[in-house]
């Protein structure tokens, strides 16, 4: 037989169940929509960086050679791009959990101020 043990509570415990779910999606959803493109960009531009970089200190490519220029460039264009993207990723998970933190404990407010009652 199986029994609802929500049966007997309160609504307060159901709707700081329902903030806390919404909160919980509300927070997750955009992190992995926008960490996960930041993520992979940046495993592309570490890739990229360690090809570059064996490029250049194999010896093949050396100052004067018509490609050194164009191969330092690449390689300090995509270490400005990890340096942004890490940034960004920083940034926005700082504030995302400051949001998400903020958030629950609204959730715990309202049940706490539904059970006073």
């Amino acid at each position: 037989m199986i029994t609802d043990i929500t049966a007997g509570a309160d609504q307060s415990g159901g709707a700081c169940a329902r903030v806390r779910r919404r909160v919980h999606w509300m927070f997750w959803l955009p992190t992995l929509a926008i960490c996960l493109p930041l993520i992979f960009l940046l495993i592309t531009f570490g890739w990229e960086i360690s090809l570059l970089a064996a490029w250049l200190m194999s010896g093949d490519v050396v100052p004067g050679h018509p490609d050194y220029a164009n191969v330092q460039g690449q390689l300090n264009g995509r270490l400005i791009g990890v340096g942004v993207l890490v940034v960004l990723l920083g940034g926005y998970l700082l504030v995302w959990i400051r949001w998400y933190r903020k958030a629950l404990s609204r959730a715990s407010v309202i049940r706490t101020l539904g059970t006073a009652n």
